[in-house]
């Protein structure tokens, strides 16, 4: 009984959303134009600082012959 009453109120609440914010849009674009500015290009330089942390090295593994070997 409920799906009966619910489904076409949620759709017509879609539909009345919808329909006023396409109206919103037709106003607002006719009232105010946007204003496009180009702005000059800047070129940025900058060295990268190194990282506070230190960095661990490990060192290379033996291969498993040589530890079978021994």
């Amino acid at each position: 009984m409920i799906d009966r009453l619910l489904m076409p109120a949620l759709t017509f609440t879609v539909m009345v959303a919808a329909l006023l914010a396409f109206a919103t849009d037709l106003v607002q674009s006719n009232t105010s134009p946007h204003r496009v500015v180009q702005l000059e290009r800047v070129l940025v330089v900058a060295q990268r600082e190194l990282p506070a942390t230190q960095v661990v090295r490990a060192e290379p593994l033996r291969s498993a012959a040589n530890v079978v070997a021994r």
